[in-house]
């Protein structure tokens, strides 16, 4: 069956909020509420350019109000919001990118949530757990 690309983000975003009785503070992007925003490139429209997004798709993320990562062209908006100089330009997938933090300790925070090493091919780092 196939299922349209509005329904494919409500099933990510409003209906698990709805679902876990959170939807007061979560799942929306309105005021007041909490939000962890992705920005993808506009490609054919709304939500089929957030559903078939890839990985170099995606321009910037911001978690908890906070940019997290960018692309180079938003490095003016990293400087303004992480004035201490928090941030670091890595190459993934090829691409210079800007993030919060540094790479290794990111892949080291996510290999402990996940409680193993994952293989990420378009971040080339070899870490010891």
């Amino acid at each position: 069956e196939d299922i349209d690309d509005e329904t494919i983000l409500f099933m990510v975003t409003k209906n698990p909020a709805k679902a876990l009785r959170i939807d007061k503070d979560f799942g929306y992007i309105k005021p007041g509420y909490i939000a962890d925003i992705t920005i993808v490139k506009f490609k054919e429209g709304i939500y089929s350019s957030l559903v078939n997004a890839w990985f170099n798709d995606i321009e910037m993320v911001i978690m908890g109000g906070k940019v997290v990562y960018a692309f180079p062209e938003y490095e003016e908006a990293f400087r303004k919001l992480h004035p201490q100089g928090n941030f670091s330009k890595v190459v993934l997938d090829r691409k210079e990118r800007i993030i919060v933090g540094d790479l290794n300790t990111i892949m080291r925070q996510i290999y402990n949530f996940l409680g193993f090493k994952k293989e990420l091919p378009f971040i080339p780092i070899e870490l010891e757990l």
